[in-house]
């Protein structure tokens, strides 16, 4: 991720005017910024470089969390699962 250039929209001075903002910071680090948190955790999901691309094809990396400890995943990437 480190490789990823971001922009940030925001709302501008004027009622219709739009602030667009090319940062500097890493990814993560702006999106935690954004939402208001100091840091993301992120879980690397995959295994080796084969289980990776499968579980990518199958939507493996596709994971939202709803609470502490309460996902909802794809149940055929296994691996990703487990972690």
């Amino acid at each position: 991720m480190d490789g990823i250039r971001c922009t940030s929209l925001r709302p501008g001075d004027q009622p219709e005017a739009s602030d667009v903002r090319g940062e500097t910071a890493p990814f993560l680090d702006v999106v935690a910024q954004a939402i208001g948190l100091k840091a993301l955790r992120t879980v690397a999901t995959g295994g080796d470089e084969w289980e990776a691309e499968r579980e990518q094809w199958d939507d493996g990396s596709n994971v939202i969390a709803l609470a502490p400890g309460i996902v909802v995943a794809y149940n055929r990437n296994v691996y990703t699962n487990t972690l």
